[in-house]
């Protein structure tokens, strides 16, 4: 699921959807070793959406806030 979200990703950013500031999350997440990551929401994407293990979620986080992040909601299934 994570190499489907940063294919998705990827597609976005041909379109021409994102922005330096998602783009920042989504290596900054990459760097915090994730699944995968990927802009959402209207128009621009104003979200990134990351796939995590359970045991990565407060070290993923933080790296997020670091990069700029204006807040995260951790969600687990």
């Amino acid at each position: 699921l994570g190499r489907i979200f940063d294919r998705n990703h990827r597609l976005l950013v041909e379109m021409g959807v994102g922005s330096p500031e998602t783009e920042a999350l989504v290596r900054a997440a990459h760097s915090a070793g994730v699944y995968g990551a990927k802009i959402s929401g209207a128009g621009k994407g104003g979200n990134v959406i990351v796939l995590v293990r359970p045991r990565q979620v407060e070290h993923a986080s933080e790296v997020l806030m670091s990069a700029g992040a204006k807040g995260v909601i951790p969600f687990t299934l």
